[in-house]
């Protein structure tokens, strides 16, 4: 039987990217499988251009969806689509009545997701690793050493490559960094004096960044 999984990530770009390398490597665990993400509208244009996504769900959860009406019609849709393996790396109570009523047989998420009692197997959050390797923890991929360490992959449409296209002309050279200083939660921000030692670092290594 064809599986048909769903990975819930309605976190924002950053967590969003993070979660990239799960879902690459969750389509070789399961090559014949139909993947889809349920993601907010800011991060629909990355997981549409992601590999190994085959179908997008988007969920406007603060704007036009943020209803409860629209919130039971989100349901019902996902339950229409007879998903057989929920994976969540989001934890949000909200999160976990999707999963709780999604039909799904297999739901796998967080010991520590909200209402975690709705996953049948549940992965232990451990605040030591890197965000990418307790992603991939919640697919039983081997963590150990390096093997975590896997660079998101996307493929970008012919539009959005002749804008990058333009900017390289623009930049005249293929060695440069972008440093976004910023963050939605004021707990993730990285301190001003760290980025600039990293710009410094940059500018010693003749890296041109914006």
């Amino acid at each position: 039987m064809k599986e048909k999984i769903l990975v819930i990530q309605t976190a924002f770009l950053g967590d969003s990217i993070l979660t990239l390398p799960m879902i690459g490597k969750l389509k070789e665990k399961y090559p014949s499988s139909s993947i889809s993400i349920l993601c907010i509208p800011s991060s629909e244009e990355l997981f549409r251009h992601a590999f190994s996504v085959d179908e997008v769900i988007v969920y406007d959860k603060k704007g036009d969806q943020r209803s409860f009406a629209e919130f039971l019609k989100l349901i019902n849709k996902i339950r229409e689509k007879k998903f057989t393996h929920i994976y969540s790396p989001h934890r949000s109570i909200r999160t976990s009545i999707i999963v709780l009523f999604s039909g799904a047989g297999s739901k796998t998420g967080f010991d520590t997701s909200a209402l975690s009692i709705v996953y049948n197997t549940k992965i232990k959050y451990s605040k030591e690793k890197h965000e990418v390797a307790r992603n991939l923890d919640l697919i039983g991929y081997d963590t150990s050493g390096m093997n975590w360490k896997i660079v998101p992959r996307v493929e970008p449409g012919e539009a959005s490559m002749l804008k990058i296209d333009k900017m390289m002309d623009d930049i005249g050279t293929v060695a440069f960094a972008a440093v976004a200083p910023g963050s939605v939660w004021n707990t993730k921000i990285y301190p001003a004096n760290y980025f600039a030692d990293v710009i410094r670092f940059l500018r010693e290594k003749n890296i041109l960044y914006f």
